[in-house]
C-alpha cells in the first residue's frame, strides 16, 4: 500500500481483514474525523506488516486516540514474524490503544494485548514500536490546516492539498527505502504520501496533451485511399 492521499475516510483507513501477512505500507496520507487510525477485527491477526513513514491525523479531540487496535499484532521472534511500526506522523499526540479479544493466545506473541500508552513518548518508551515516530505539530500541511477542524464523514468533500508544511515535523524525517523512496527531495524523504516541492496531484477528467489522433486518423485514411486508387 504506498503513496496514497485519503481524507475524510468514514471509517477504516486499511482494511486489514482476512489475516494478511508480509505485506507493506509506506507513504500514504490519512486525515480523518475521529480516531486517526482503528483496526477492530478482534478476530484476526498481522503477520510480518511493515509500517514506515506515514502521515496519520485525526481529530484534535482528547477523546479520540490517534491508534486504536483491537486485531493481534503477532509477535515471534523465533520465526522472524514481526510488526514493525515506524517512522510514522501522528496527530494529535494522544493515546494509543491496544485491546486483545482473542483470548487464549500465548502473551509471547502479543504482548501488547490489552495496553494503553498515553502518547507517543510512552508507546516509544515500552513498546518496539514508532522509536523514530514523530508527533506532528500544526500547521501539518501546507496549505489545508482547515482539515483538521471537526470535519463530518459523510459529504463528498473537496481535494484538499495535503502536502507536508516545514514546521510539521514531517519533512525529512522519514527512513530511505531503497528502490522505493529514493527520489526524495531533501535530506531525507518525507512522511506521508507527497514530498514538499512536489506538485499538487490532479484528481479526475484531464484534457489529454498528446496528438491528435483524428489527425493521426485522417491521414492514414488518406493513404488508404491513395493505395487503392492505384
Amino acid at each position: 500500500v504506498f503513496r496514497n492521499v485519503m481524507y475524510n475516510v468514514a471509517d477504516r483507513i486499511f482494511k486489514l481483514n482476512n489475516y494478511p501477512t508480509g505485506f507493506y505500507i509506506f507513504h500514504n496520507t490519512s486525515v480523518r474525523n475521529g480516531v486517526g487510525m482503528s483496526q477492530p477485527s478482534k478476530t484476526q491477526q498481522l503477520n510480518g506488516m511493515k509500517f514506515f513513514n506515514n502521515l496519520i491525523v485525526g481529530t484534535d479531540n482528547p477523546v479520540h486516540p490517534v491508534l486504536r487496535l483491537r486485531t493481534w499484532l503477532v509477535m515471534d521472534p523465533s520465526t522472524n514474524n514481526n510488526v514493525e511500526i515506524d517512522y510514522n506522523g501522528w496527530f494529535p499526540n494522544g493515546a494509543f490503544v491496544f485491546l486483545r479479544d482473542n483470548l487464549g493466545i500465548p502473551p509471547a506473541y502479543d504482548p501488547f494485548g490489552n495496553s494503553f500508552y498515553a502518547d507517543l513518548a510512552s508507546l516509544a518508551g515500552n513498546t518496539p514500536f514508532e522509536h523514530h515516530g514523530v508527533a506532528l505539530t500544526p500547521p501539518i500541511f501546507k496549505n489545508a490546516d482547515h482539515v483538521l477542524g471537526p470535519i463530518s464523514a459523510p459529504p463528498l468533500s473537496a481535494p484538499a492539498d495535503l502536502r507536508p508544511n516545514k514546521q510539521s515535523g514531517a519533512v525529512d524525517t522519514g527512513v530511505i527505502l531503497p528502490n522505493i523512496n529514493d527520489h526524495y527531495r531533501g535530506l531525507a524523504p518525507d512522511l506521508g504520501a507527497i514530498e514538499l516541492g512536489s506538485p499538487q496531484p490532479s484528481y479526475g477528467v484531464r484534457e489529454y496533451e498528446g496528438e491528435d489522433e483524428d489527425e493521426d486518423n485522417d491521414e492514414d485514411e488518406e493513404t488508404l485511399l491513395i493505395l487503392l486508387a492505384h
